[in-house]
């Protein structure tokens, strides 16, 4: 009977290490994923930027071709 219990203590103390070890991991990984995810937030923005940039641009060079039309 002893035996048993220490037998099934074991299996559980290792599901139990076994458990923080993949909580660790997953941990890291959500580190990670929202870094990514950060990063990625940072390059829309950039890119946001840039495209009003360019869209005020092609609205300025627009109205000059209006005013003043080649043709």
């Amino acid at each position: 009977m002893e035996d048993e219990q220490n037998s099934m203590c074991k299996v559980l103390e290792n599901r139990s290490q076994q458990d923080e070890e993949r909580m660790d991991q997953l941990t890291n990984q959500l580190k990670e994923a929202r870094l990514l995810a950060e990063d990625a937030d940072n390059k829309s923005d950039e890119v946001s930027r840039k495209l009003a940039f360019v869209e005020d641009e092609l609205e300025v060079a627009e109205d000059r071709v209006k005013v003043n039309p080649l043709v």
